[in-house]
């Protein structure tokens, strides 16, 4: 089931950080997008790599919920979609976080294992780089007023 979800996500965690590079107002948002893509898309292949390794049947698409989130965040344009992808990082990340390291607490296979042991401060990396977006955001609002 976790396997499941991860590979939905890192499709989705690529598909978004297209969507920032397009459509991203704030310079950061672009630059993130370009993170997201580029770091996603090794750690997509690796996780690819890693389940057919394990003999694992993964499916090679996007759940509904994902593809529902980025439907969502494609319909929104300027200042509305950066925070709106921002928000989405965040908690993404940090449900991401939480889930490899549940995952990882009950793993058997050592490879997989080791596996979910690099990718954690990864992912929690790419939710505290969302959070200092959104504080940049805050404290950009607040010098306009």
């Amino acid at each position: 089931m976790f396997l499941n979800i991860a590979g939905s996500a890192g499709i989705m965690e690529v598909e978004m950080g297209k969507l920032a590079q397009q459509k991203g107002v704030r310079a950061d948002v672009k630059r993130y997008g370009d993170q997201m893509v580029d770091q996603h898309t090794k750690v997509n292949e690796e996780f690819r790599a890693l389940i057919k390794r394990l003999n694992v049947e993964v499916p090679e698409t996007m759940n509904e919920r994902n593809q529902q989130m980025v439907r969502e965040l494609a319909a929104l344009e300027g200042a509305a979609f950066d925070a709106k992808y921002i928000d989405t990082m965040i908690a993404d990340h940090q449900l991401a976080t939480e889930k490899f390291q549940e995952a990882h607490d009950i793993a058997k296979n050592k490879e997989y294992k080791d596996w979910l042991a690099r990718m954690i401060p990864v992912v929690d990396e790419h939710r505290k780089m969302a959070e200092d977006m959104k504080n940049d955001t805050t404290r950009t609002a607040s010098m306009n007023h």
